[in-house]
């Protein structure tokens, strides 16, 4: 089993490498998410860092890198 540090203050929020602005992942009306990058359309496919994790609240879900050591 692999734990994961949860502490976002060791975190920072994945970044569109073009405009800078954070992914997001949307939560919808019955409970799946989908993932809508920066918004902006940037690119078709992101590079999500291994060890990320999402969180938010409401309908939208921000992107963390993993933990640095």
């Amino acid at each position: 089993m692999t734990l994961i540090d949860l502490e976002l203050n060791k975190r920072k929020e994945v970044q569109c490498p073009t405009c800078g602005k954070p992914l997001v992942f949307e939560v919808l009306a019955d409970g799946q998410t989908r993932f809508l990058g920066c918004g902006r359309d940037c690119f078709d496919v992101y590079h999500i860092p291994d060890g990320s994790i999402s969180f938010g609240m409401g309908d939208m879900l921000f992107v963390y890198g993993p933990a640095h050591a």
